[in-house]
């Protein structure tokens, strides 16, 4: 078979005398089988060469330092502190490493190996590879979430006078950010709610989302991931749901509007970091109720059963008070509400309040005194709650009636004129309008 030869020399040999032959640009740590033969200077016919070559057995040494495999050294099971290094070297032997923040300088390999690396979060070594071609592994601790790191790594080889390596291996990672958003201090109301609206104020140790819906009070919480996407329990869409972006330093308000007035609601509330780490519990619940905004409405009858007085019946849809007036029909100026309760207009006849209502059911009954006979009247009534929305002024119109009997003017009723054989003549004169009658018996 043909061989292939790794190198060759030769050189000229005095008898007896000892010669170096030098074979070189061999391969280090290689197993050589090594064929020695001579012939000698004799004249023609010759030379004469040996029969046979002397067969010797050689092995240079390993002066090459180990490399690392391609891919490594690599980082697996990054968490937020730790990850574990791997190594996998071209044969065996030990290494060193040293994980530094990215962006700062690389240390040296000297600084590795000795466990001297500046500004190292974490280092370590030496760790044994004994196979070429096999992973090894350190673990990597003392990390920062969310950050930047270089792992740096020294390797030499198993030789009695070890090859080391001139350079680093480096891998480049980066720590994830696996932890939710904790709140910096609990959801509250923030101000008073009107009477559609609530506010809510959150705040977080990160940056991040925060979300927040209303539910009736009572009714089941929500889970998280039912509040970030604006539902409820049961995977309905809230009554009212909102979000605000935060940079983790300052709190911010959640404004969820179009609710319904004197109504109690729950309010609760969950973060996701920028990450997208949603909390694992909500926050709340937070009580609130919307103010009443709603002024109450007013029934008003007017009556008259006497000349000089009346009667106003007043109700209201919820409890308050009422404000009244009364002027005659023909007045110029209509009462104002400012009128009624102030109880200034040049007209009035008649006024009064606050007067309380109960409640609903409970109706308010205001007697009217010093109105005249037979005239016209209009009743005006004013009216707030306990949370002082004013109603609009409410009127109706009464007449008194006329209940005495006329008059005879002085000297009626007469006689007018002498009766005659079949006719007697009357005069009559009354102090109202009115119809007379007469008979004659």
């Amino acid at each position: 078979a043909e061989v292939t030869v790794a190198a060759a020399a030769s050189a000229a040999v005095a008898e007896l005398t000892t010669v170096t032959l030098q074979l070189s640009g061999l391969g280090d740590d290689t197993d050589y089988d090594v064929y020695v033969a001579c012939r000698d200077d004799a004249p023609a016919p010759g030379p004469n060469l040996m029969a046979a070559p002397a067969k010797l057995q050689a092995a240079t040494t390993d002066v090459t330092a180990p490399g690392f495999a391609a891919g490594f050294p690599a980082l697996s099971a990054v968490a937020e502190s730790t990850a574990t290094l791997e190594v996998q070297l071209s044969e065996g032997g030990q290494w060193w490493w040293a994980v530094l923040p990215a962006g700062g300088s690389a240390p040296s390999v000297d600084d590795v190996v000795a466990g001297a690396a500046a500004g190292a979060v974490s280092a370590g070594g030496p760790v044994a590879a004994p196979t070429a071609g096999a992973v090894s592994t350190a673990s990597v601790t003392g990390l920062a979430a969310e950050s930047g790191y270089v792992a740096y790594v020294s390797a030499e080889d198993d030789n009695h006078a070890p090859n080391v390596l001139d350079s680093l291996g480096v891998a480049h990672f980066s720590t994830p950010d696996l932890t939710p958003p904790a709140f910096a201090a609990e959801p509250a109301l923030s101000g008073t709610p009107s009477g559609d609206a609530v506010a809510v104020e959150v705040s977080i140790d990160e940056a991040g989302t925060c979300f927040a819906v209303v539910t009736a009070s009572g009714d089941p919480q929500p889970t998280p991931a039912q509040v970030a996407l604006a539902h409820v329990a049961g995977d309905v869409a809230a009554a009212a749901a909102g979000s605000v972006d935060l940079d983790g330093a300052s709190p911010a308000t959640i404004t969820l509007a179009g609710l319904t007035s004197e109504t109690a609601y729950d309010v609760y509330a969950v973060c996701r970091d920028d990450s997208g780490n949603l909390m694992a519990a909500v926050g709340g619940p937070v009580a609130a109720t919307t103010a009443d905004v709603t002024p109450p409405h007013i029934t008003l009858a007017a009556t008259s059963a006497e000349e000089t007085a009346g009667e106003l019946v007043v109700e209201l849809t919820e409890a308050g008070r009422v404000w009244w007036m009364v002027i005659p029909a023909d007045s110029h100026t209509p009462a104002s509400g400012v009128d009624v309760v102030s109880g200034s207009h040049a007209d009035a006849v008649a006024f009064g309040g606050p007067t309380a209502v109960a409640d609903a059911a409970t109706a308010v009954t205001v007697a009217i005194a010093g109105l005249a006979a037979e005239s016209d009247y209009v009743a005006t009534v004013v009216a707030d709650d306990a949370s002082g929305n004013v109603a609009d002024a409410v009127t109706a119109t009464f007449s008194t009636p006329d209940l005495t009997a006329p008059a005879w003017a002085p000297g009626f009723p007469a006689l007018s004129g002498v009766p005659t054989g079949d006719e007697v003549a009357l005069e009559v004169s009354i102090d109202e309008s009115g119809t007379c009658f007469a008979v004659a018996v």
